[in-house]
């Protein structure tokens, strides 16, 4: 990425992710998480849901805006 962009909230395209339950909303806000490069998604997930086990091949960094998000790890 060589130029600054700004992603304002109503910019942002939220729509349901198949490997999510139904409540959940993913929105890509910069780059392709299909492909190699840097990446910034964010997830809307409801009180109470839950996210089977699962990793990824390459590292993550999770910032959580409101409430609490419970990781496992191991």
């Amino acid at each position: 990425m060589s130029r600054f962009r700004s992603v304002l909230p109503d910019d942002i395209e939220w729509k349901p992710f198949p490997a999510f339950p139904r409540s959940a909303r993913l929105a890509v806000v910069v780059g392709d998480p299909t492909g190699p490069g840097p990446y910034v998604i964010r997830v809307k997930l409801p009180s109470g849901v839950k996210l089977i086990p699962h990793v990824h091949p390459e590292d993550r960094v999770c910032t959580v805006i409101s409430g609490v998000f419970y990781i496992g790890l191991g």
